[in-house]
């Protein structure tokens, strides 16, 4: 009821009758049986709320049989703000869109109409579920024609550094029970021009390529509706000589005919004049050797997995783990490694700059990094020595 724009009607008219005086949070879970989700109780005096975007919680934990209380929470709403989810929309409002292959995952198409369409020259689609934490796992992805399930933002030139900025703000943040209702907000103009959230917008161009939700791919010649399509990675980060170059070397002739018929993608000509941080750009540099390395098995795999559709030349980063998986996994697991660390370099100037709200910055920044070391401490011996 405090957050979430379905509220805000609401909230006008109880706040010009109820005052807010004190409240705390719990954890559902401390009953027996419950999963974890928040719990409040709040206490209201009549008359006029003084403040009507910002509410302090107290939260309380069941310590060794002891009601303590831990931190303060801080629950708000956009009701005089934007919204991030709205901000990343305001250039493409009036751009006409149409009904394209509906992907379902990086290479399934759904044959049938769902609920995506994409502009003319889009440059893929991104789903932006909701516009709070709760979503950030599995409502917010990026694929590179329309979306079968889930609200489909076209992107586009125009939109593109907004939109690899939100779908970095939302993937470095999980969803817990504290968090999940909190909202994204629309930076303000002057934050925006500032070099440390520049710096972040650059190297969220990286972070997009590589996460697990960055579903980018490229085929040739699948079938939507009685119509074969083909469908680009305009977030392809490498040239098309070197992959002509690569296919000639490796004999690779479907890749070398396919490129032969492509310019290079948006990415890889966007990256050229991007100034990015020693730690993005090692990324960068490692996932093209890795590309280089594993030419010769992606050939093979071709020929045994077709649906895999590896003989695309701009094929994304999730087609080609599908190479690594199985021929290089002690490199990949390298990779994950720095990958994971850029994160966590990364994860703090999601509150700092203002993407969400910087009160609930500490406790919330450690209980991310608690669950990603858990992630890294499951990690081979060899890779952390990495």
């Amino acid at each position: 009821m405090l957050s979430g724009s379905s509220y805000k009607k609401f909230r006008n008219k109880f706040f010009q009758k109820f005052d807010f005086k004190y409240g705390f949070l719990m954890n559902a879970s401390e009953f027996q049986d419950t999963s974890d989700w928040g719990l409040s109780f709040s206490i209201w005096t009549p008359g006029e709320c003084v403040n009507k975007e910002n509410f302090n919680y107290t939260i309380k934990k069941n310590t060794d049989l002891q009601i303590v209380n831990t931190q303060t929470k801080n629950i708000y709403n956009l009701d005089n703000k934007i919204s991030f989810s709205d901000f990343i929309k305001r250039n493409i409002k009036k751009e006409k869109s149409f009904d394209a292959p509906q992907m379902s995952s990086a290479l399934k198409i759904q044959d049938k109409k769902g609920r995506g369409s994409i502009c003319n020259n889009s440059l893929g689609c991104y789903v932006n579920q909701s516009n709070n934490i709760f979503e950030n796992t599995s409502g917010v992805f990026i694929v590179s024609s329309a979306a079968y399930k889930g609200n489909c933002i076209s992107i586009l030139p125009i939109n593109f550094m907004d939109v690899v900025s939100n779908f970095t703000s939302r993937k470095l943040i999980s969803s817990n029970w504290m968090n999940q209702k909190d909202e994204y907000m629309a930076l303000t103009e002057a934050i925006q021009q500032t070099p440390e959230y520049i710096q972040f917008n650059n190297d969220a161009i990286v972070y997009s390529l590589f996460n697990t939700s960055s579903n980018q791919s490229s085929m040739r010649q699948v079938e939507y509706k009685d119509k074969l399509w083909n469908i680009k990675n305009e977030f392809f980060w490498m040239s098309r000589n070197e992959m002509i170059e690569l296919a000639d070397e490796h004999r690779f002739d479907e890749l070398y005919k396919d490129a032969k018929k492509y310019d290079d993608r948006y990415v890889y000509n966007l990256l050229k004049t991007t100034q990015l941080s020693p730690d993005a750009q090692e990324l960068l540099e490692m996932s093209k050797e890795l590309i280089r390395k594993s030419f010769e098995w992606r050939k093979i795999m071709h020929t045994t997995n077709p649906e895999y559709h590896l003989d695309a030349w701009d094929a994304g980063w999730y087609q080609i783990k599908k190479v690594l998986n199985d021929h290089f996994k002690e490199d990949l697991s390298q990779f994950n490694y720095k990958y994971k660390k850029f994160e966590e370099r990364m994860r703090p100037q999601v509150y700092h700059l203002g993407f969400l709200n910087d009160d609930n910055r500490d406790y919330d920044v450690e209980y991310q990094k608690q669950i990603r070391q858990e992630k890294l401490d499951s990690l081979p011996e060899d890779v952390l020595e990495f």
